[in-house]
């Protein structure tokens, strides 16, 4: 179990400072790297080809031909809200062994019954992939909701690395399996998206001024109360 409260959430973070590491940096990685000694994993990951692409953009391309190769064959889905499956692969299948730990805010939850589970990615796409499985025995469907956004900004902002990124992904744009998770990883590269400019539209709400495709950013500062903030982003 990994706990913590609302004083370990890191809202300032620094590229100049990609040695600092905070508690849940630390456990996290010393306990990934257990899992892939244990040969967990359905191919260690290694960083074969990262090329930054020219422009002002700075689109990055990995190749991991393992990926491609050795993962799971990920079911097929036809609609964005397709209800839960439980005859098809989810969560609660994997060995349990592939759990990193489960983990639980004390501010607001002083129980220590919780089946919020952070487990590794066995098909990772990079160094410390991992999965954030909200609820995992509610067996959810893979459609975001306030509560898993809620707990993937917590677990962002338990890090003291600024390499530290969390992703969704829906059925119809690539998600495998039909059972609510999120992405969590490091990426040691400084993204376009994480210092272009932006317009405010309305709150937390900005608009991506200059970008290939339309977006909006979402920025939170250090006094938001996060529970405010993802209310506004989720509605």
């Amino acid at each position: 179990m990994f706990c913590y409260d609302d004083k370990d959430l890191i809202f300032t973070t620094s590229w100049k400072s990609l040695s600092v590491y905070s508690k849940f940096d630390e456990s996290l990685k010393i306990l990934w790297r257990e899992k892939e000694d244990e040969g967990l994993f359905r191919y260690k990951y290694k960083e074969e080809n990262v090329i930054v692409l020219p422009g002002k953009y700075g689109f990055l391309a990995v190749l991991n031909i393992d990926r491609g190769t050795k993962r799971r064959k990920p079911n097929i889905f036809t609609s964005v809200l397709e209800p839960f499956n439980d005859n098809l692969f989810n969560f609660t299948k994997v060995n349990p062994g592939e759990y990193l730990f489960k983990f639980n805010n004390l501010s607001s939850n002083n129980s220590s019954d919780t089946d919020d589970i952070l487990a590794i990615n066995t098909s990772p796409l990079g160094d410390f992939h991992s999965l954030i499985l909200p609820k995992i025995n509610s067996k959810l469907p893979q459609v975001i909701n306030e509560y898993s956004l809620n707990i993937a900004i917590q677990l962002l902002l338990l890090s003291a690395s600024p390499a530290i990124r969390v992703g969704f992904n829906s059925l119809c744009a690539f998600a495998s399996v039909n059972h609510l998770h999120l992405h969590l990883y490091y990426l040691q590269y400084k993204m376009y998206l994480e210092y272009c400019d932006i317009e405010h539209f309305s709150g937390p709400c900005h608009k991506i001024i200059d970008f290939p495709s339309k977006g909006f950013v979402f920025v939170l500062k250090s006094g938001d109360l996060l529970s405010n903030f993802v209310n506004f982003y989720h509605d």
